[in-house]
């Protein structure tokens, strides 16, 4: 029987950070990346843009016969899996961030997101959401020098110190740690476990067998050749 084959589906190079997650707690999978980084980032398009685009890769997807296919990008996940998943005859799953789980009265919980995902999260109670406008652009923009980005123009109206932090971007994965030292949070968290949960659960149910081989990883687009090379030389020593 062949390996299960796990596409990944995200506006750019921010879905990197969660095939690096998944390629580290799986094994004997084989893994399709498709970023689509000339229209990158989605986070600031509007619901009718993204749908469309989300439509037409998945059309381009669906030639390859993905076992499931992630949308390895929160703006994705919650703006149209729901519709695309009765679109096509794959398995969808998605990325979001645990709001619900770590709502408690005496903590102070912070979402970091693009503008469309803050709009699911605008109206929830004792949730401090912070619309990052041009962040996620910019770290697609300096992928190869991430050294560059001043994270002090995107975080300085943010004050430091909360119980959780909630980095609601896969984007801003790639540079978790940067944000952690600026903001000073107690825990930090993203939809990472969450989606591996939802895929080890969903690749159960395949009955396919355990095996401890080496995943196979292949980049595929138009941007195949740019991705695969921020993969070796920027995130694949990641631990995120």
């Amino acid at each position: 029987m062949k390996p299960p084959r796990i596409a990944l589906f995200d506006s750019g190079v921010g879905g990197l950070s969660l095939l690096n997650y998944l390629n580290q707690n799986l094994s004997g999978v084989t893994f399709l990346y498709y970023g689509d980084n000339a229209n990158s980032p989605y986070g600031n398009k509007t619901k009718a843009d993204i749908f469309s685009l989300a439509f037409d890769r998945l059309l381009y997807l669906s030639t390859f016969n993905p076992s499931v296919v992630i949308f390895a990008c929160n703006t994705l996940s919650l703006t149209t899996l729901n519709e695309m998943s009765k679109l096509f005859d794959f398995p969808i799953l998605g990325v979001f961030p645990p709001v619900e789980s770590l709502m408690k009265n005496d903590c102070r919980t912070v979402l970091l997101s693009t503008q469309r995902t803050s709009e699911f999260y605008s109206s929830v109670s004792g949730l401090e959401v912070h619309p990052l406008l041009t962040l996620a652009g910019d770290i697609e923009n300096n992928a190869l020098s991430l050294s560059k980005i001043c994270l002090t123009k995107h975080l300085k109206y943010i004050k430091e110190g909360m119980d959780n932090l909630i980095l609601g971007c896969t984007h801003y994965l790639l540079l978790k740690n940067e944000i952690v030292d600026h903001l000073k949070p107690r825990k930090v968290y993203d939809g990472a476990s969450n989606t591996l949960n939802m895929l080890a659960k969903y690749l159960q149910n395949l009955k396919t067998p355990v095996n401890h081989l080496e995943n196979q990883i292949y980049f595929i687009g138009n941007s195949a050749s740019f991705n695969k090379k921020i993969w070796f030389s920027v995130v694949k020593n990641i631990k995120i």
